[in-house]
C-alpha cells in the first residue's frame, strides 16, 4: 500500500519486525497521522474521540475514526480500509475490539499508546479482549519518529525559519513603550501570514516577567533597558515550529551585553558537540560544566528536545538521565536557560540537523551573536 508522505516506512517495518507485537495500536495525534497521513485536528481539541490506526504485522492497516471525519480521513490518507463510528452512540474501542478479530489479532500481543489512551479506554479494551496480550507501544512509536525522512526535514526547518522570520520582523515593527501584547499580535500575526495555519504558545515577558518559565504576554509596557523574552511555537499542518529568542529595549548595559555573550558561546559550543554517537546525557554534561566555567548556573533540568508531529518534547531528550545515542536525521531543539534574578532570563532557541558529519545549524534567518536592540 502507499505510506503516508512523512512516515519513515523502511524503519516502522524493520523496528516491527524485530518487536514482539503483532499489530500495533495508534490513538495520539501524533502517531495517527504519522500513520494515516490524515491531520485530524478535533484530537487536539477532543481527545475522548478517537481516531486510531491498526498497524498488523501481516496485512493491510485499517483506519478508524467518528463518522464525520469520513471525509477529511477519505481525502487525506492512503489507507483504503476506512471504518466509522457514530459518537455518543458506538465505542470506537468496541470498533477496534471488532477489527482486530476480523484479522485473527484478539488473542495475540497487541502493542497501544498506553502513555495516551485514558484509563476508561483501556480498561474497555482489556474487557473487550480478555484473551489479548496489550502492551505498551509509545518507546516503539517514538523510536520510529526519531529518525527523520527528507520531507520531514523540510518541513520542520521551514516552519522554524519562518517563525524566526516572523519574530525579527515583530522585533522591528516595535518600539519602546509598546505593550508586550502589541510584540506578541504582531508575531502572530507575521507567522499566519508566513504560513503557519495557528498558534501553538506564545511566552512572552519583558524584565522581571521574563523570569517567569511560561509567562502569557500583558499589557505591561517595555521599558528601556529591559529584557524580552519569547519562547513561540506555531502549527504549520501536522508539524510545529519552537523557537526562542532575545532583544533589549532601547540600550543595552555592559551587564547584559556580557551574559548574554557568555550565554550565548555555550549554547552554540553545546549545539558543536551534537555529532552522531554523543549521549544526550553528555551534550547535557558539557553545556553544564560550560555554565559553571563562565560562573553562571544552568536553571533547567535539560537543554533540548526532538521535535515531530505536533510539536512538543519528544525523545531525544537532552537530560543527564539520558543516555541515548544521538543518530544521523535526528532534529533537535537546543535551548539552555539561564535566569539572572536581578535582570531577567536569557534563552535563545536553535533548530539543528544531525548530519554524518556532525551538526547543521537550520535557523539562520537571523544573527543571535549580539543581543536585538529594539529602539
Amino acid at each position: 500500500m502507499p505510506w503516508p508522505k512523512y512516515m519513515n516506512v523502511t524503519r516502522f517495518e524493520s523496528l516491527l519486525a524485530e518487536s514482539n507485537f503483532d499489530v500495533v495500536v495508534a490513538s495520539s495525534l501524533k502517531n495517527v497521522y504519522y500513520t494515516s497521513g490524515a491531520l485530524i485536528e478535533t484530537q487536539r481539541r477532543i481527545p475522548l474521540r478517537l481516531a486510531l490506526t491498526v498497524l498488523p504485522r501481516e496485512g493491510d492497516p485499517t483506519f478508524i475514526v467518528c463518522n464525520i471525519e469520513e471525509r477529511h480521513a477519505r481525502d487525506e490518507s492512503p489507507i483504503e480500509d476506512i471504518r466509522t463510528y457514530v459518537e455518543f452512540q458506538e465505542s470506537p474501542i468496541e470498533m477496534l475490539a471488532d477489527v482486530l478479530r476480523e484479522k485473527g489479532l484478539d488473542q495475540k500481543t497487541v502493542g497501544i499508546e498506553k502513555e495516551h489512551l485514558i484509563a476508561t479506554y483501556y480498561e474497555e479494551l482489556l474487557q473487550r479482549l480478555p484473551k489479548a496480550k496489550l502492551e505498551t507501544a509509545d518507546s516503539f512509536l517514538e523510536k520510529v519518529r526519531m529518525i527523520k525522512t527528507p520531507p520531514e526535514i523540510e518541513v520542520i526547518k521551514q516552519a522554524a525559519i519562518a517563525t524566526e522570520q516572523a519574530i525579527f520582523d515583530a522585533f522591528a515593527a516595535t518600539k519602546p513603550g509598546d505593550q508586550e501584547k502589541d510584540l506578541a499580535l504582531r508575531i502572530k500575526n507575521n507567522v499566519v501570514s508566513l504560513g503557519a495555519d495557528s498558534i501553538r504558545a506564545c511566552v512572552l515577558g519583558s524584565g522581571s516577567n521574563s523570569l517567569r518559565a511560561h509567562h502569557t504576554p500583558t499589557e505591561k509596557p517595555l521599558l528601556k533597558g529591559e529584557l524580552v523574552r519569547l519562547d513561540f511555537s506555531a502549527y504549520f499542518g501536522a508539524y510545529a515550529s519552537d523557537i526562542a529568542r532575545m532583544a533589549v529595549i532601547e540600550t543595552v548595559s555592559p551587564t547584559i551585553q556580557d551574559v548574554y555573550k557568555r550565554y550565548r558561546d555555550i549554547q552554540r559550543a553545546t549545539i558543536a558537540r551534537l555529532k552522531p554517537g554523543t549521549r544526550a546525557c553528555d551534550a547535557y554534561n558539557f553545556c553544564r560544566e560550560a555554565f559553571e566555567k563562565a560562573g553562571m548556573a544552568l536553571h533547567t533540568p535539560h537543554i533540548g528536545h526532538s521535535t515531530g508531529v505536533n510539536g512538543g518534547h519528544e525523545e531525544p531528550m537532552l537530560h543527564p538521565n539520558n543516555q541515548q545515542e544521538l543518530e544521523p536525521n535526528m532534529m533537535l531543539y537546543v535551548e539552555p536557560f539561564f535566569r539572572d534574578p536581578n535582570v531577567g532570563a536569557y534563552h535563545v532557541e536553535d533548530l539543528v540537523l544531525l548530519t554524518e558529519e556532525g551538526p547543521e545549524l537550520l535557523t539562520t534567518y537571523s544573527d543571535t551573536q549580539e543581543i536585538y536592540v529594539i529602539k
